[in-house]
């Protein structure tokens, strides 16, 4: 689950959030 913050810093710029 501590991966899902990555995910989402790095989906932020690719729009996937």
């Amino acid at each position: 689950m501590k991966q899902n913050r990555l995910s989402e810093h790095r989906g932020n710029h690719s729009g996937v959030h």
